[in-house]
Order: C-alpha cells, then sequence, then structure tokens
C-alpha cells in the first residue's frame, strides 16, 4: 500500500505504521519485553529520553516519545516475586 511501512516482529505479529500528516503526534504503541529494565537501561545507552519505570498490579511499564509526539510504552507482565 502507498504510505504503509509495516515491521514484522514475530511470526504472528507486526507494526504497520501509516503515513498520515493531519494524524501526526497522536500514535500509540506498546511493546511487550521480557526484560524491561534491561531495555530501559538499552533505550538510556542510545541517549534516548525514556521516562522511569513505574509498576502497576500486573506490569511494570516505561514510556517514550518520539519528536513528532507518538508514545511508545514498553510493558512487563509482573510474575510472582517480581
Amino acid at each position: 500500500m502507498d504510505g504503509l511501512a509495516e515491521w514484522q516482529l514475530t511470526d504472528t505479529g507486526g507494526v504497520p505504521v501509516f503515513h498520515s500528516p493531519n494524524n501526526a503526534g497522536t500514535g500509540l504503541l506498546t511493546l511487550s519485553v521480557d526484560d524491561l529494565p534491561r531495555h530501559h537501561a538499552d533505550l538510556a545507552a542510545r541517549d534516548l529520553s525514556v521516562g522511569d519505570i513505574t509498576t502497576g498490579e500486573q506490569a511494570r511499564f516505561a514510556t517514550i516519545t518520539d519528536p513528532e509526539g507518538n508514545t511508545i510504552t514498553f510493558a512487563e507482565l509482573l510474575t510472582a516475586g517480581t
């Protein structure tokens, strides 16, 4: 499709991104990760401004916002003892 870019992340999942200037800065994406502190440190090591890790009832989260205002949240499900 014209204006579409898509990344295949797993055998069954991908992220499509559409060129839509009227909607720029309103995108939200959540990616599940297996080791949030490691991913957080990796983003920080790349000089990306990622927010603090916060913990909810079932997961912990860290969020980064791109220059256009789109938000990517990294989430790690909590397990017993985490």
